[in-house]
C-alpha cells in the first residue's frame, strides 16, 4: 500500500525532499550529491519541460531572504533541472549549462522551492552533484523628502 499523494501530474504532493532541506537565508554556495531516475515527463509539470523527474522532489530550498540562486547540476548523463516554486509555476532547464548540463539563474521570493534533478530520457539512472548559489538581496530604504 503507497500512502503518498499524487497531484494530477503525478508528482507527489508536499513530498519531503529525498536528499536533503536547505535554508537559505545568507550568501551561500551549497552543494549536494545524489543518484536520480526521471520517472514523470517533466512536461506534465509545464510544457516547456524537458526530459523526466523522479516523483518527489531531491532538495527543498527554504529561502527566509528573497534572493537570487544559480542552481546547476552536473553527472555523467543528460541532466534536466526542475523548480517548482511557491506559487506552484515552475521553472526548467535542460542543457544551459554547458554540454548536456542544466543551469538556472532566478531571482526567487522567500518561501518553498522544491528541486528536481532528472534525466532526459526515461528510467536512465545517474549520479549528480547539484550546487546552489544563493545571494540574498536587501532591500535599500528609499529617501523620502
Amino acid at each position: 500500500v503507497d500512502a503518498r499523494r499524487l497531484d494530477r501530474a503525478g508528482f507527489t504532493v508536499d513530498a519531503s525532499p529525498t536528499i536533503e532541506r536547505v535554508r537559505l537565508d545568507q550568501a551561500v554556495a551549497h552543494e549536494v550529491a545524489g543518484q536520480t531516475e526521471g520517472e514523470i515527463p517533466a512536461a506534465r509539470a509545464a510544457t516547456r519541460c524537458l526530459g523526466h523527474v523522479p516523483q518527489a522532489p531531491q532538495v527543498a530550498l527554504d529561502v527566509q531572504l528573497r534572493g537570487t540562486a544559480t542552481v546547476s547540476a552536473m553527472g555523467p548523463q543528460d541532466l534536466v533541472l526542475m523548480v517548482r516554486h511557491p506559487d506552484g509555476t515552475f521553472s526548467c532547464d535542460d542543457d544551459s549549462g554547458g554540454n548536456t548540463d542544466p543551469r538556472l539563474v532566478l531571482d526567487l521570493p522567500a518561501g518553498p522551492h522544491e528541486v528536481w534533478v532528472g534525466t532526459y530520457s526515461a528510467f536512465i539512472a545517474s549520479p549528480f552533484d547539484l550546487r546552489v548559489d544563493f545571494a540574498p538581496v536587501l532591500d535599500t530604504p528609499t529617501d523620502d523628502p
